[in-house]
């Protein structure tokens, strides 16, 4: 009787430490933006749509920026809402930012400048995250 309430209390162990972890980020929604050149342009634009280019988020959520054909230099208005106010990314490589539990509810522009043309990348002119 005692080995099945103790096989009883590790089951439930295990089992209330997987949803633990699910809950606290395991499955955290990711948005993946891509900066590159359209049509002679520099864009901030969703991954799969280049038509989008405004991020729509939740704190806690990740956003994945990558760089296609320049390093480029970020610059954040509000230090809460990835955790500080600037950042880099090398051309080719992906920088994974969380937003942050502070980060203000609304609309939070961002600048992206592109080092190879030494030109400003156009989202919404400027990009912005939305912490809905």
């Amino acid at each position: 009787m005692k080995k099945h309430i103790i096989l009883l209390f590790i089951s439930v162990l295990i089992l209330g430490s997987g949803l633990f972890f699910t809950m606290t980020g395991q499955d955290v929604k990711k948005h993946q933006v891509t900066i590159k050149k359209i049509n002679n342009e520099w864009r901030v634009v969703d991954s799969e749509d280049n038509s989008k280019s405004v991020v729509r988020s939740k704190r806690g959520e990740q956003i994945i920026w990558t760089a296609e054909g320049s390093d480029v230099y970020f610059q954040f208005m509000d230090e809460k809402l990835v955790g500080n106010y600037t950042r880099t990314l090398k051309d080719g490589q992906k920088l994974v930012l969380n937003v942050g539990n502070g980060a203000k509810s609304g609309s939070n522009p961002y600048a992206v400048f592109c080092i190879k043309d030494k030109e400003f990348a156009r989202g919404q002119s400027p990009p912005a995250i939305i912490i809905e």
